[in-house]
């Protein structure tokens, strides 16, 4: 839960404070927190096996070694400076090196403990093919298997660079091509699981208990993105499975409500977590469906459309701040033909909109990217190209700009 809310309130932090929008970047932070939350989630569904009924014991004792160790590690890649990322904490090798050597000795001892003593754990009740409990163990090895390919994702840049064997850069291209197909069975048998029987379960069964709750499911996850404009085969599947779980969980709950007796908070808190798995598939099934996304160069005077706004880049100023030097550009943003108030935030470095006249701030190196020459006055020069804001004539020339620049603040102000 504490992992949870912390994945989440970075996840804010990200949104609000860097402007980044979105919904997950990949970022090897982010994946540090994230692999031990896949990894206590499956433990979580393996120790409900275990306790109802006595199976899984040596699996159980497997994940809790492997979330702890992950956690350790997601410190490590946080505070020992390996990781180049606005996440990080702290950049210190020493506290690193401390950090590996536990790591090393808290996962060495336990799997050598774990190594001797698993032989005699006893294996629990038998159960078939089709039973809870085989769904729960599908469900866990497919969280497993997720971790892993996570794990291999922001580790093998790590460990090329370790052996100068060249930089390699794994981003999401590769994650979302691995990680999302393996939710998929994941999402589809999440609900049967809730719903089998221990032991053996009966397909038949099964099938009359959730028949209502697949064709709604099916119904409306095409209807949805049709009705909105945004019909594609990743949308529709996205939107399926994620009513598939919303409309099962909300199901069992109104069932159980009927029921005379108290109702323990393990049901509240399994039908509560499911839901907000839900929201997240349809979150970012909705956000995958209809975001529109473009990499531009703006000189002054410049338009561009992207979907239905239309961006004009007004004019450009110096802005002086406490321990820092910006640029504010003004951005008109039109839709249908008309100038619209845009509400945001501005952020020191960041480009954000503000009002109808839209200041955009960023620091020299983001104006140097974007083709963007300031004279001595904080004013857009003419370049050779014959427009206002253009492209620098040598990156060398960018970089020693910018170094000018940092040289320049005073850093006395900094905490």
């Amino acid at each position: 839960m504490f992992l949870t809310f912390g994945i989440g309130l970075g996840s804010w932090w990200a949104y609000y404070e860097l402007g980044w929008g979105g919904w997950w970047f990949w970022d090897p932070v982010e994946n540090a927190s994230l692999m031990p939350w896949l990894v206590a989630t499956a433990l979580i569904h393996s120790l409900m096996v275990t306790e109802k009924r006595g199976g899984f014991k040596a699996w159980t004792v497997l994940l809790a070694i492997a979330a702890f160790s992950l956690s350790l590690l997601g410190t490590f890649l946080v505070r020992s400076g390996v990781l180049t990322s606005v996440h990080a904490f702290a950049s210190d090798p020493a506290r690193g090196v401390f950090i590996l050597i536990f790591l090393s000795v808290v996962v060495g001892a336990s799997l050598t403990l774990f190594a001797w003593r698993a032989p005699q754990v006893t294996l629990g009740g038998s159960f078939g093919v089709l039973s809870r409990e085989s769904l729960m163990l599908t469900n866990s090895v497919l969280l497993v298997v997720a971790t892993g390919a996570v794990l291999l994702g922001t580790l093998y840049p790590l460990i090329i660079d370790a052996l100068n064997l060249g930089k390699l850069s794994v981003g999401p291209p590769y994650f979302n091509l691995v990680f999302a197909p393996l939710m998929v069975p994941l999402l589809f048998v999440l609900v049967p699981g809730t719903v089998a029987r221990w032991r053996q379960a009966d397909l038949g069964e099964l099938w009359r208990e959730l028949r209502g709750v697949a064709a709604a499911a099916l119904v409306l996850g095409q209807l949805a993105p049709w009705a909105l404009g945004a019909w594609s085969w990743g949308s529709a599947l996205g939107t399926t499975l994620g009513l598939w779980v919303a409309l099962s969980s909300v199901r069992h709950m109104g069932l159980r409500l009927r029921k005379p007796g108290r109702i323990g908070a393990a049901f509240w808190g399994q039908h509560l977590a499911h839901l907000g798995l839900a929201v997240v598939v349809l979150g970012v099934t909705g956000v995958k469906s209809f975001e529109v996304e473009r990499d531009v160069r703006m000189g002054i005077g410049d338009v561009v459309t992207i979907g239905d706004f239309t961006f004009q880049f007004k004019s450009i100023s110096e802005v002086p701040g406490p321990n820092y030097r910006a640029s504010r550009g003004v951005f008109d943003v039109i839709r249908d033909g008309q100038v619209i108030e845009v509400d945001s935030r501005p952020s020191d470095a960041i480009a954000v909109a503000v009002r109808t006249k839209v200041p955009i701030y960023a620091d020299e190196s983001v104006l140097d990217r974007a083709g963007v020459q300031l004279n001595a006055d904080g004013e857009a020069i003419e370049t050779p190209e014959g427009r206002t804001g253009g492209i620098t004539a040598e990156e060398r020339e960018r970089l020693s700009a910018f170094s000018d620049f940092i040289a320049e603040l005073d850093l006395d102000d900094f905490d």
